[in-house]
């Protein structure tokens, strides 16, 4: 049995002699089998104001019903407010397409044993929405693309701004460059001009020297 009960309650019968033809139930001492039930024969009581192939809806608390009349077929379902109205309607077309209620005791003028295994089945498979509603599927598998294109996106925005964090390191080691190279040849020039002096000073220093010894040394003389 299905962990999931997404599906609590079916009942199918026939209009045209106001017999049930079979029940499912995922809870059989439910409440909401005996409400089922008033509902359905309220509905078989006013089955003139039943439209062929119409799609109803009867909000109750946090679960909905269904129903619509295919053929002479009743089909009234309860499931739980969340799930999708499409694919109720899925289930319906389902059991009408293998034949489900044609299925009948001779008997008892409900379903016979394969009847009731056929569309217990189809039931469980139809209480797990993964394994029958394409359209999540569909939503699942773009929002995982989304995700992925959302993550790839993220990678390369950042990927840039790390490139232009690089060409700005670049640039600003550019101008230090730049900058160290001035100052290196100013510093260069400042040196040259101070070796200049330095000579010019010791030079002269040299020359004052001679003068003086030529000086003292004619002096001598005379």
């Amino acid at each position: 049995m299905s962990k999931n009960q997404n599906i609590k309650n079916l009942i199918i019968g026939n209009i045209d002699t106001d017999q049930i033809l079979t029940e499912y139930s995922v809870n059989s001492s439910s409440e909401s089998n005996k409400e089922i039930k008033k509902l359905f024969n309220k509905m078989l009581q006013k089955k003139q104001n039943l439209n062929v192939g119409g799609r109803n809806k009867i909000n109750s608390n946090d679960q909905c019903y269904y129903y619509t009349v295919l053929s002479k077929y009743l089909y009234l379902i309860l499931v739980i407010e969340n799930y999708p109205e499409r694919i109720v309607y899925q289930l319906i077309d389902k059991i009408q397409e293998e034949k489900i209620p044609l299925m009948i005791n001779e008997k008892t003028n409900q379903l016979n044993s394969n009847g009731k295994e056929s569309l217990k089945k189809l039931i469980e498979e139809y209480q797990d929405l993964t394994k029958v509603d394409k359209i999540k599927e569909i939503q699942s598998d773009i929002n995982y693309i989304k995700s992925d294109l959302k993550e790839g996106i993220t990678k390369m925005v950042e990927s840039v701004e790390d490139t232009q964090k690089l060409e700005i390191k670049a640039d600003n080691l550019k101008q230090n460059a730049k900058v160290f190279n001035k100052k290196s040849e100013d510093i260069k020039r400042k040196s040259f001009w101070m070796n200049c002096k330095f000579w010019v000073i010791i030079i002269g220093v040299f020359l004052i020297l001679i003068a003086i010894f030529i000086l003292s040394f004619a002096r001598g003389l005379f």
